[in-house]
């Protein structure tokens, strides 16, 4: 009965950090993130520009907007971006959003790269080739900040609209900017995997699922399961059974 939607929860560590941020709505602060720091033990993110979003569907969404070349996307791959079996762009998610698993990252065609699923499994370096045009990432999933909207877009080629609004003109969602940064500057990268993998585990076992890499999934062939059937596999949300345990044993 279970919505087809992945909705992760904060650790109640990352619930104490929110609920303790204030910011000033009238003062304009310039832009900055320690984001690409943060990730530089797994990605390379030097020779890119930072933009930030209201999560990663507002990065795509402008993509979209803006893209005029015809979009090669994954039959299975995440259903809101259109494309089709051959393009002049590729649009592709890594974790892989049909079964939470890595995928490779070609190299013989301009890249847009969706890491929505990144830090809800447990990071690898990642090599990004210069093919690469653009990346979207955020914390929504891996840290449970859905309703904060954070988020970034870091792209190869300097965005001058982005780049006026945001650099110049100061317009970010402070807010979800302050929720960000203060968990980067709290909370390792590969936090929400060791807090939470266990209860994937033992919510997998329960169900008789196959756990997936990313945490919040639990896979199957069974075709009760149907429903959340993404290409060949049934990828199933498991994220309130997840917290329902993390919080049975916290409170305990």
């Amino acid at each position: 009965n279970q919505n087809r939607t992945v909705r992760s929860f904060p650790t109640i560590k990352v619930q104490r950090l929110i609920d303790n941020i204030s910011i000033d709505i009238i003062k304009s602060i310039p832009y900055n993130t320690k984001i690409k720091e943060w990730l530089s033990p797994y990605i390379d993110l030097s020779n890119f520009m930072v933009y930030p979003t209201n999560g990663i569907t507002e990065g795509i969404n402008w993509w979209l907007v803006n893209e005029e070349r015809k979009i090669k996307k994954y039959p299975d791959d995440y259903m809101q971006v259109q494309g089709y079996d051959e393009g002049e762009v590729l649009y592709m998610t890594t974790p892989f959003n049909a079964d939470g698993a890595y995928k490779n990252i070609p190299t013989d065609i301009p890249v847009v790269l969706d890491m929505a699923y990144f830090l809800s499994s447990d990071p690898i370096k990642i090599n990004i080739p210069d093919n690469v045009e653009k990346i979207f990432f955020s914390l929504n999933k891996c840290f449970g900040t859905r309703n904060t909207r954070t988020g970034w877009m870091f792209s190869r080629e300097e965005v001058p609209f982005l780049d006026l609004l945001i650099n110049i003109g100061q317009y970010y969602n402070y807010y979800a900017h302050a929720v960000q940064e203060t968990i980067i500057a709290n909370c390792k990268p590969d936090e929400a995997v060791k807090t939470f993998q266990k209860y994937q585990i033992k919510v997998c076992n329960k169900f008789n699922l196959v756990p997936s890499d990313v945490i919040w999934l639990g896979l199957s062939d069974d075709p009760d399961y149907d429903k959340f059937k993404h290409g060949n596999t049934n990828r199933i949300s498991i994220a309130q059974e997840i917290i329902n345990e993390y919080n049975n044993e916290i409170l305990r």
